[in-house]
């Protein structure tokens, strides 16, 4: 799969890059809004709607250290709800200013939703992507992806 970025930018303004992966039936643009939880109720058109987008946390750019993208858990499968399927050492793709990024899953971990890495500490001594969705009440199912250099 390959995405142009500045193409999806052009058809969503918001947008700003596409996350990618086959087994988890994750295929979406990444969202963006500097009112936290703005892309929770609206989708990529700017739309209401109960599913959401999948979108950055408002407080994070590309170039942190750590970075959270929330996405609802549906029933349906899609966001990701299908995020449980993902493995160690599996492959996530994330396109970026027009340029592919792969990353390896290193750690599935379930939260509690008051867990440090939601203030943007980084426990992990590298820079990584945190994907983050509800799990039960009260916790999130995280997956932790490394750059695959």
């Amino acid at each position: 799969l390959e995405i142009k970025t500045d193409k999806l930018f052009e058809m969503i303004p918001n947008s700003i890059g596409y996350i990618y992966n086959e087994k988890c039936n994750i295929k979406y643009p990444i969202m963006y809004s500097k009112q936290p939880d703005y892309y929770l109720t609206h989708d990529y058109k700017d739309d209401a709607c109960k599913t959401g987008s999948i979108f950055m946390d408002y407080r994070n750019t590309w170039d942190d250290n750590m970075i959270i993208i929330y996405g609802h858990n549906m029933k349906d499968n899609s966001m990701f709800g299908d995020l449980i399927k993902a493995e160690v050492d599996d492959t996530v793709v994330i396109y970026k200013n027009d340029t592919k990024y792969e990353y390896i899953v290193s750690d599935i971990i379930i939260r509690d939703d008051t867990d440090l890495i939601y203030s943007l500490e980084n426990p992990y001594k590298y820079k990584c992507v945190v994907l983050s969705t509800c799990y039960e009440e009260n916790k999130r199912y995280t997956v932790v992806l490394k750059q695959n250099y």
